[in-house]
């Protein structure tokens, strides 16, 4: 009996030796906060997600899931480090203060026009170099970008750029709405949804806006004259705890290292770049739409304001001036190919 009852147990370890050690594979939930069909999501986050779970050799299964049911523009931070979800996409300045430092790469005038893809390397630099401890010590970033800035767009063309002083202009973020101020307009704060038909009923002259935004909220139907001047710019990320991530077997956490890199932030700035050239081209071709352009003087006192508010805002965040010269130093190099 005994000889018979060995012999059953080593027949079902033989039968059992396939499975031992096999574990079911960690399940992370990606939340976009974004709509399936924009370029973000087709071109960065479901690609991502995609070679990472590739690459975890069955130690990861990444679900993409978009829309704002998991997370929402305002509350994705929440939502991953109550662990509802594991991995967000979001924009740093609609967290509070939680970002303070990376604003830097948001400050009106810190980048130029078509600095996107510089600028998001710029930030991913900045992050690497252990300079924003405070703001990403427990996290795991594994994005980091900076979208193309926001330009002065108006509902009518003016005849000339001072005749559009005093005039009020949908504006947000601090320091944007400073130097909005500053230049003589009277900043006025609305809800990204709202914009469209506070400019269309007259309850703003113009907006300060990315042209991204354009693209998702059809604003080009509601402006006709552009003035390319860089207010400022926002940044963003994607990112999941330090907790989560240590948690993680060897092999999953190789897979997001492997994929959390310079050359992702960079791919991650190319497509919001992308997105605003797209969204430019698209409003330049429609009847009525003018560009605009400074004047030599009245760019260069623009300038100066944008300068001061840089200034204050260097005094009044711990570290501001050491971070803003560190991100202007580093956007540099990108730029001359180092």
């Amino acid at each position: 009996m005994t000889a018979m009852r060995s012999f059953f147990v080593a027949l079902f370890g033989l039968a059992m030796a396939p499975f031992a050690g096999h574990a079911e594979p960690a399940k992370l939930l990606f939340a976009t906060t974004s709509s399936p069909d924009i370029a973000l999501v087709q071109k960065v986050f479901n690609p991502w997600a995609a070679q990472v779970t590739a690459a975890s050799g069955g130690t990861l299964d990444i679900e993409v899931r978009n829309g704002t049911t998991i997370a929402d523009a305002k509350n994705y931070y929440d939502r991953v480090t109550s662990d509802v979800a594991q991995i967000a996409f979001g924009m740093e300045g609609l967290i509070g203060n939680r970002f303070p430092l990376s604003a830097a790469a948001g400050l009106p005038y810190a980048i130029e026009p078509q600095d996107a893809v510089a600028a998001s390397v710029a930030l991913w630099r900045l992050y690497k170099s252990g300079m924003m401890h405070k703001e990403y010590g427990d996290l795991k970033p594994v994005m980091l970008a900076v979208l193309p800035p926001s330009f002065l767009h108006f509902v009518k063309p003016p005849k000339s750029i001072e005749e559009t002083v005093g005039m009020k202009l949908i504006s947000s973020g601090k320091e944007r709405s400073e130097l909005v101020e500053r230049l003589g307009y009277a900043p006025i704060s609305a809800p990204t949804a709202d914009m469209y038909s506070m400019l269309q009923r007259g309850g703003a002259a113009g907006v300060v806006g990315a042209w991204p935004s354009f693209t998702t909220f059809k604003l080009q139907e509601v402006t006709l004259y552009h003035l390319e001047v860089p207010l400022g710019s926002s940044t963003s990320i994607v990112f999941m705890t330090a907790k989560r991530f240590a948690a993680l077997p060897p092999q999953a956490r190789k897979a997001i290292d492997d994929n959390a890199t310079e050359a992702q932030s960079r791919h991650f700035g190319e497509v919001w770049q992308a997105t605003a050239d797209e969204a430019r081209s698209t409003t330049e071709k429609m009847p009525g739409q003018v560009f605009g352009h400074l004047d030599p003087q009245t760019a260069k006192k623009w300038q100066n304001e944008a300068e001061a508010v840089l200034d204050e805002w260097s005094q009044a965040t711990p570290g501001g001036k050491e971070i803003l010269a560190k991100f202007r130093a580093l956007l540099a190099e990108v730029k001359a190919g180092r």
